[in-house]
């Protein structure tokens, strides 16, 4: 998405982020302000984050009753927020294909994204997969102290 000076902004939060963006890089978003090794490492560190909250969220107990989405949804947009202005934070091959598909984003770059997203996808799952345990330790914890305070009080 390109953004033109001059154009007047709405005061919305997704103005307040592109404004914050355009001052920073100094330029209009969508322009490479960056190294493509710097955008690559975006893509590649915010879908392995964005990956280990799904994953983690996705191993809640039953007992749980919190929704899963809300920290899969903070983290996707605190993802969006950081690295948004430095490599767009597309975070998934899909959404990098469809800016092919519209034009806005040359095959040589949609290949290293998707590389990177897919690679960091990878290492999240492996990351997980290697350390489940440790991940879900203190959640453990707080369950048995929970359900020992549960039963106690219920069985008067």
């Amino acid at each position: 998405m390109r953004i033109s000076p001059g154009v007047p902004l709405r005061a919305s939060a997704n103005a307040i982020v592109l404004e914050r963006a355009l001052t920073l890089h100094g330029g209009a978003i969508g322009e490479e302000v960056a190294p493509i090794q710097t955008l690559v490492l975006a893509e590649f560190v915010g879908t392995f984050i964005l990956l280990i909250a799904v994953l983690m969220s996705a191993r809640a107990p039953d007992w749980a009753l919190r929704p899963i989405q809300l920290p899969v949804l903070t983290t996707l947009g605190t993802l969006i927020y950081f690295f948004g202005p430095v490599s767009g934070a597309l975070l998934n091959p899909a959404v990098s294909l469809s800016f092919v598909v519209k034009g806005e984003m040359p095959l040589s770059k949609f290949a290293l994204f998707s590389a990177s997203q897919m690679l960091g996808a990878a290492a999240a799952t492996m990351c997980h997969g290697i350390f489940p345990d440790a991940l879900h330790m203190p959640l453990a914890r707080w369950r048995s102290k929970l359900s020992a305070a549960w039963w106690s009080a219920s069985s008067w």
